[in-house]
């Protein structure tokens, strides 16, 4: 009885640890997953399911073109670059997963963010070493109607010059009366 005891109490002490490990660690890395491999959507969930049921099985739908974005925007091949001639890579401070950066400032001190699918987009200018963000601009069109997302954004380094697009989708509403 006394080794039952003994073996339940171990069983006891490794698996509490070990459930905190799954609940914070392995569960969130797992959300982060399916969201990087799903498709981006203007609805609710914002993101496309990354199974779908076809003749009874589940088949996966990838989606790889986030990973994608990261080889061909110059901004983020260039501070990947930079980091292995400068030193080791590091974190910004106050940099959120879901912005997206837009241009080095022109003293190299700070960065522009901004956060993909708000509106107005509100850009940001992040300092590098202190992490303090302040609200450069709030862009939006002059006429609002209609648009879903603002992006992308391209800026000079002195932040003089900028421009960005936006998606814009607009309908017609027809009322026919007297049908038989």
């Amino acid at each position: 009885m006394a080794q039952l005891d003994n073996r339940a109490g171990r069983r006891l002490v490794a698996g509490i640890p070990l459930f905190w490990l799954l609940l914070f660690f392995l569960i969130p890395f797992l959300i982060v997953l399916k969201i990087s491999f799903s498709e981006v959507r203007l609805a609710m969930p914002p993101y496309a399911p990354l199974f779908q049921w076809i003749q009874g099985w589940p088949t996966p739908k990838l989606h790889f073109g986030n990973y994608g974005f990261l080889f061909t925007d110059p901004l983020y091949i260039d501070a990947y670059l930079y980091s292995l001639t400068g030193g080791p890579t590091k974190t910004v401070p106050g940099f959120l997963p879901s912005e997206q950066p837009i241009e080095w400032s022109a003293d190299g001190k700070a960065l522009y963010v901004y956060r993909p699918g708000e509106f107005p987009a509100k850009v940001y200018q992040l300092d590098l070493a202190t992490g303090k963000r302040t609200l450069w601009r709030s862009l939006a069109p002059a006429d609002p109607a209609g648009v879903s997302q603002i992006g992308p954004i391209v800026m000079t380094p002195d932040g003089a010059s900028y421009i960005y697009g936006y998606h814009r989708t607009l309908s017609d509403l027809y009322l026919v009366e007297g049908l038989k």
